[in-house]
């Protein structure tokens, strides 16, 4: 039981490691070198049910249950690479300030000529006006996990850069001890060729 529990912190640990050096590389490389957008049809649907996959064991870990609310016909027009790493950020990020018992939604909408998609937790929450802070410098700003789980602020950073790259935008509303949604807006594909939908996130971890 111990070398379970020992093993199941490790994995944290590494997961927590690999997502923040994947965010340092793409920060790095976006203010260096430029990144150049590749916009396509995007999936959000079958893009979120990759990144549930990915997350499941980092959800599963602290007993928080990641559901999936998106229907198949909500296609935006960005770049897959730049989506995938904003919601996987968003995700990730609502894990860390969930406990035991709580459930984290991804949900999309079509509206007119914009897709919006959301990431809603019934974690901690936070004051409106501690959350309008998120989005509102370019200073990071970081707090403690439920599970003491550590942050640099960055990928919040990279979720507005990107997001406003693809000509949307990001915001927050919170309730402490309620919970927190996260919500963005991208151009919708209108007419996208099913044969050039992206769904595939393979190759995020080298943007």
């Amino acid at each position: 039981e111990e070398l379970v529990s020992l093993s199941i912190r490790i994995d944290n640990q590494v997961q927590t490691m690999i997502r923040l050096l994947d965010n340092l590389v793409v920060w790095a490389r976006n203010h260096l070198h430029g990144i150049t957008l590749q916009k396509q049809a995007v999936n959000i649907a079958a893009m979120a049910t990759e990144i549930c996959k990915l997350l499941k064991s980092q959800a599963g870990s602290k007993g928080v249950l990641l559901l999936q609310e998106v229907e198949e016909t909500v296609v935006a027009e960005a770049d897959g690479n730049m989506i995938e790493l904003v919601l996987r950020n968003l995700v990730s990020n609502a894990i860390k300030f969930t406990n035991e018992g709580d459930s984290i939604t991804i949900s999309a909408y079509m509206q007119h000529k914009d897709v919006y998609v959301q990431v809603t937790d019934t974690g901690t929450g936070m004051p409106q006006d501690v959350a309008d802070q998120l989005f509102g410098s370019k200073l990071s700003i970081t707090t403690m996990g439920t599970a003491r789980e550590k942050g640099t602020g960055l990928g919040l950073l990279l979720c507005k850069e990107f997001i406003e790259m693809n000509g949307g935008q990001i915001s927050v509303s919170s309730v402490p001890n309620v919970g927190s949604s996260f919500t963005f807006r991208l151009p919708a594909q209108l007419s996208p060729d099913s044969s050039q939908v992206r769904h595939d996130s393979s190759k995020t971890n080298q943007a």
